[in-house]
Order: structure tokens, then sequence, then C-alpha cells
């Protein structure tokens, strides 16, 4: 890798107020100093982050699923996965809704937190969907009845409604989707993609990767 490439700085975005995301900013830190790239990130709402990375004014963003490289075909998606997040569906206790599929969410109103794509893809299948800007408006929706059920992200919902101390909010345990979570780089630097790859892959087979995210994860929740 050049000098020049080294030197450069490199502005990352980050989807803020999630524990997940904060990961992986933690971890995708990491990998810049294995490689000795210097980046920053900064945390925004998810449809600024991704408004910022159509508008060229970020390098990347250090955590989306799949679907979100087809939504947008230029973006390069970083082709290893270096993590996963399971997407949840969260209801009020003794509301007697039975879901076992996603197709069972068709009759009823859903609240997903805004730009983030794992929820909203569960979600596709609802009667209507209210979006929120926040984790805690998300759950403020489900306890007023607002709508019939939450989708988020387990480790966000979970940290979330204990935090809020909302104790009248229950898991659909039946109701899960697991996501490979991608790097995504934007086209004008695609020099990245095959970098930060290699360094995951390294980091993979030495085992490294197992610590960085134990730590990152220690650090997030």
């Amino acid at each position: 890798m050049s000098q020049q490439t080294v030197a450069e700085g490199y502005h990352f975005v980050g989807v803020e107020g999630s524990s997940i995301q904060n990961i992986g900013k933690l971890v995708f830190q990491q990998l810049c100093i294995e490689q000795q790239l210097n980046c920053d990130v900064e945390m925004l709402p998810a449809p600024r982050a991704e408004r910022s990375m159509v508008a060229s004014q970020a390098v990347g963003e250090v955590m989306r699923v799949w679907s979100y490289g087809e939504e947008h075909p230029t973006f390069i998606r970083v082709p290893t996965s270096y993590y996963s997040v399971k997407t949840a569906v969260y209801v009020r206790t003794g509301s007697d809704i039975n879901v076992q599929t996603s197709a069972d969410l068709k009759g009823l109103t859903i609240g997903v937190l805004e730009g983030v794509k794992h929820s909203q893809n569960l979600a596709i299948e609802a009667k209507s969907v209210i979006k929120a800007s926040t984790p805690e408006q998300l759950v403020n929706l489900l306890t007023r009845k607002r709508v019939d059920a939450i989708v988020s992200s387990y480790v966000d919902g979970k940290a979330t409604i204990a935090a809020m101390n909302a104790d009248k909010i229950v898991e659909l345990s039946a109701v899960t989707d697991t996501h490979p979570v991608y790097i995504y780089i934007h086209p004008n630097h695609a020099e990245l993609a095959p970098i930060i790859d290699n360094t995951i892959n390294k980091l993979m087979a030495s085992g490294e990767m197992n610590n960085i995210i134990l730590e990152a994860e220690s650090n997030s929740f």
C-alpha cells in the first residue's frame, strides 16, 4: 500500500443510537489500525448516513445488510461479512398476538426504525408501518398502543426495553431473522474494498477477529 493511501483521511459513517452499529464502528476502527488507514467514523441517523453516501460525502458505511447493496448497486460491498444482526419482533404482554412467520404480520400495524433496512424488510408484509427516529421512540409507539408490534435488532430492542424499564414488552421468539452485515464503499474509493476485505480475512484466519469482536461487544452493551 502506498504512502499516499496511508496518509489520506477517509470519512465513514454509521447509524447512531444502536449498540450493534457501535460494535461495527469499533471493529471497523481496528481494521483501519491494522492497515494504517487514517479513518474517522461519524454516527448519524440512518437516513442521513444513507444520504451522505449517495451525495459522495462519505467514503463508506461501517455496517449494512445485503439488501442495502441491492438498493444502491453502485456502492461496493466488501465481500466478506464480519458480523451478523438478529431481527426480532416485540409485542405488549397480554396482547394475544400470535405471529409465527413474517407473513402473519399482514394484519398488523408495525413500528420500525426509519432507514434500518433489516427491520423494514421483515415488516414488508405488515398492514401498515409507522417509522420512528430513535429506539426509544419505537418502544414508546408500542407501550402507547400506537402500533401492534415493533421490529428491531434483537440487541437494540433488549437494550432499549431494559433502559426504559418497559417490562410489559416481550419478544416473539418464533419470528426472528439473522442477517450478515457488511462494510460498503463509495465507488469513488473502490481501491479500499480489497484492502479491507483482505484485512477481515486475515484477522479471521488468525482468530484475532473473534477477540476484536468480543472487546467491541463488551464496550457496547
